[in-house]
């Protein structure tokens, strides 16, 4: 095992992109388009550093390539993550008491779902983070399908908790708007996504304010931009074999509204958007959604 520093530079135009330690087993090489081989120090503005793979050596030229802008995103929650992040455990008597919908929606049965659901994405997070520890300690290499799996595995987390919280708040509306929503056959609110809308009515605002929404706001967004770019953008492959040093991470590339120029480079610990989840579910079953007053 080795040290060694290695200069990487574009696939297609091979203009420099940085510099980074990197441990090299007995026998490996360094990667694809990268060199040990430090470009100039001094180059006037206006030019950049391009690697001639023909001669193996740096050039300058004129800077007139297209440069994607990139914008990196980290969530935290204000506390570390300790060991494998848990969900709290839910019982049916901690829900509140939504209401059925006729023909269409049973809340008891809903009840039983959502905790299994729970559960489920409990499970699933002993798997990424008994994978992840495989993948930093293996000896022996690691499959070319196995990052994958352990990706997929980490995008069906998200979509369990963008799929949770939507519940949770059409539900919430379906508690304070029952009446209305039995008169119009209606479902006004369904999703986060309608909470971020710019209109500040009063069905929004009555609902934020029994969810909490201040509280949690920078963690609700986290998690439906993550999971819009998990949907939308079709970067994932991009991501796929890049894993957390030291602990599980949530990786994708977004490109909002196409726009290639300008790129959000989700970099999130798994452990923090758990404990983000958890943190809302423990607020919302404890104190926010409440049967409302007559």
């Amino acid at each position: 095992m080795k040290r060694v520093m290695i200069y990487n530079y574009d696939s297609f135009d091979n203009f420099y992109i940085n510099a980074k330690e990197k441990c090299l087993k007995d026998g490996e090489g360094i990667p694809a388009f990268s060199t040990e081989l430090p470009p100039p120090n001094d180059i006037p503005d206006g030019f950049i550093a391009v690697f001639n793979t023909k001669k193996n050596q740096w050039e300058i030229v004129k800077d007139e390539f297209w440069h994607v802008s990139i914008e990196e995103i980290n969530y935290y929650t204000g506390s570390d993550t300790h060991g494998i992040p848990m969900l709290p455990t839910l019982k049916i008597n901690q829900f509140p008491n939504f209401k059925c919908i006729p023909q269409l929606f049973n809340s008891g049965r809903f009840s039983m779902y959502f905790i299994s659901r729970i559960d489920t994405i409990n499970e699933i997070t002993k798997q990424i983070y008994a994978e992840h520890y495989r993948f930093q300690n293996s000896t022996n290499g690691i499959t070319t399908t196995e990052p994958t799996k352990y990706k997929n595995n980490i995008e069906f987390v998200v979509y369990l908790i963008r799929k949770s919280i939507d519940e949770l708040i059409t539900l919430t509306y379906c508690l304070l708007y029952y009446e209305e929503m039995l008169s119009t056959k209606k479902l006004k609110i369904t999703s986060i996504g309608d909470l971020l809308d710019s209109r500040n009515d009063k069905i929004t605002k009555l609902i934020k304010d029994y969810i909490n929404y201040d509280t949690h706001s920078e963690f609700l967004e986290i998690i439906n931009s993550i999971h819009n770019s998990m949907k939308h953008d079709i970067f994932s492959s991009e991501t796929v074999t890049i894993f957390g040093e030291s602990y599980p991470t949530i990786i994708t590339l977004q490109a909002n509204w196409g726009n290639l120029n300008k790129i959000k480079y989700h970099n999130h610990s798994y452990g923090q958007i758990i404990l983000g989840f958890s943190n809302f579910l423990l607020d919302l079953f404890a104190n926010s959604i409440k049967e409302p007053e007559n």
